[in-house]
């Protein structure tokens, strides 16, 4: 578009907002996933300022946190357009909570498997990247689907084999993290 911000170096003493969005593609459903696109692309069209760094950093992708933070508009609207609904989400396509049932949970082919750890992994990825900047940073989580704790399911009588976890103490040492690096979480 003609109306993109030019890229501009920035100097470390230039006010800035510093600003993650984290896109949970494993715990965001295919039509949340739309949702979140709009208006990621309306934040990168409408509120994105010359001093500003972004980075738009997925779940289920590589992590690379660092060398993501741009204030370059082309990069992000990229970004923002490559975002699609992950197979493996354990929100499913609508936000309604689905059923698990046994061929699920056995069947490799339906099982993508460790959604919560890579949602986790990357929190923590992206805090250590932020932990690196100066100043005052804001991580935004998009999910639908945030672990606290896993439940024993039971469909039709069936109960899950798999143990039960408890993701509040990750969750906690996520947030001590953010503490420490001047990180305000947004979920």
């Amino acid at each position: 578009t003609t109306d993109a911000v030019p890229f501009s170096p920035l100097k470390r003493e230039d006010p800035r907002r510093i600003i993650a969005f984290v896109v949970d593609d494993l715990g965001l459903s295919a039509e949340s996933m739309s949702q979140v696109r709009k208006q990621l692309r309306k934040f990168v069209t409408e509120q994105l300022q010359p001093n500003d760094l972004i980075a738009v950093i997925r779940t289920g992708a590589e992590l690379g946190a660092l060398q993501q933070f741009t204030n370059d508009s082309r990069l992000l609207s990229r970004a923002v357009e490559r975002l699609r609904w992950n197979i493996c989400s354990r929100a499913g396509v609508t936000v309604l909570p689905r059923f698990i049932s046994d061929r699920y949970e056995t069947d490799p082919e339906f099982n993508c498997g460790g959604s919560y750890g890579g949602t986790m992994n990357a929190m923590r990825s992206t805090l250590d990247a932020l932990a690196q900047l100066p100043g005052r940073k804001s991580m935004v989580v998009l999910s639908d689907s945030m672990p606290i704790e896993d439940q024993t399911i039971t469909f039709d009588g069936f109960v899950s084999r798999f143990p039960a976890r408890n993701y509040s103490f990750m969750l906690q040492k996520i947030a001590e993290k953010a503490i420490r690096s001047s990180v305000v979480i947004y979920s």
